[in-house]
């Protein structure tokens, strides 16, 4: 955080660093980092760190996808640090609902679904959105 007051930005990979050494506190997420980031700016209000998390956080889930880190994702943007109805909370539900073919298969989404009602509610939320949209592309 002290990073991007002085320079406006902040290093990925040194946060992903610092997440391994805070493990026992949660789960570690050296590649969503951005996560951990935001529930800080989110923590003090500062808003352009956000933003820019929100963004790296997005292309990360783009270009660098794996299903059992972003298992882990939703849980800890589902947990007791995440404040509730964040953003972060909706960008995961989304990237569920795009890769929904493949979560599906794994034991630990359906364990994360019926553990946080919060994300299978958003989750649900997207999926009816999802559908929608197809049924008005085949018309």
């Amino acid at each position: 955080m002290l990073d991007y007051l002085y320079r406006g930005d902040y290093d990925e990979h040194e946060l992903a660093t610092e997440a391994q050494r805070y493990q026992d506190q949660g789960p570690a997420l050296p590649k969503y980092a951005n996560a951990m980031m935001h529930v800080t700016a989110n923590k003090y209000a500062i808003r352009g760190l956000k933003d820019l998390t929100e963004k790296r956080l997005v292309s990360n889930l783009i270009h660098e996808w794996n299903d059992t880190n972003f298992i882990q994702l939703i849980q800890y943007v589902y947990g007791p640090r995440t404040p509730a109805n964040s953003t972060l909370q909706t960008i995961v539900a989304q990237f569920a609902a795009r890769h929904v073919s493949t979560l599906r298969e794994f034991q630990s989404f359906h364990e994360v679904l019926k553990r946080f009602p919060d994300f299978m509610y958003v989750f649900s939320s997207e999926m009816m959105e999802r559908v929608i949209q197809l049924e008005k592309e085949a018309l």
